[in-house]
């Protein structure tokens, strides 16, 4: 299915992203601007998105605990953007994007979900839900590619307009493969979509979202166990 999954790629690419310029990434202003005014779920390259007009409100009512502590704190995260750590971080998926508590026991969680003040972003961004983004679309087609340099170039264009400045070095399609992964999961934290290129991908082990360092088994599969409130047994 690689040919079919390039050629529908490529006709958004070239017409909508190229041609048209219906849809871009955000500019570097947007997300690099102060915190009540930061684009934190980089809408502009979003394609498909459903809607919660509670959502952002919700989310902050709910972040913190009685005592204080982040209720959803990110694993892994220093580990997953080791590779882009070069004596400085430039990536803004990291820089940005991310917040961190200021308690002995850093806890990183994502700025993606929590209110803005800023016209644009609270009435286009606080209720919305990624679902598709422009990214995607992007290693769909380093992914497909018939070289790797190719390949590498469209993964290369993402992370350029995410502020990440080391070149992939990728010689193989297995390399190539692993760095889409890695870019996937920086990009679309917290979103789910990454679970489903796991799945796709019949990746037997994926890292712990909840054990630094750690990974999940993911055998025997894909399948979410039934919720026990709608088992009889």
């Amino acid at each position: 299915h690689h040919k079919q999954a390039n050629a529908a790629a490529l006709e958004i690419y070239d017409t909508y992203y190229n041609e048209k310029a219906w849809i871009g990434f955000n500019n570097s202003d947007d997300i690099t601007a102060q915190s009540d005014l930061r684009h934190f779920k980089l809408g502009d390259d979003v394609i498909f998105a459903a809607y919660n007009k509670n959502l952002a409100t919700d989310y902050d009512a709910s972040l913190y605990s009685s005592d204080n502590n982040v209720k959803y704190p990110l694993a892994n995260v220093e580990q997953l953007f080791a590779s882009d750590n070069t004596g400085l971080y430039s990536d803004y998926r990291f820089t940005h994007i991310l917040k961190s508590t200021n308690s002995m026991n850093k806890a990183y969680y994502t700025g993606k979900w929590s209110v803005s003040s800023e016209p644009v972003v609270e009435g286009m961004e606080n209720p919305m839900i990624p679902l598709f983004r422009l990214s995607e679309i992007f290693y769909i087609l380093a992914e497909t590619s018939e070289s790797v340099d190719e390949g590498r170039s469209y993964l290369q264009e993402v992370r350029t307009a995410r502020g990440a400045n080391r070149s992939i070095s990728a010689s193989s399609k297995e390399e190539l493969l692993e760095e889409i992964i890695l870019d996937a999961r920086k990009d679309l934290m917290t979103e789910g979509q990454v679970f489903f290129m796991y799945k796709r991908l019949n990746r037997r082990t994926v890292p712990s979202s909840s054990r630094p360092g750690a990974d999940r088994q993911m055998t025997p599969g894909y399948v979410l166990p039934i919720p026990t409130s709608e088992s009889p047994f």
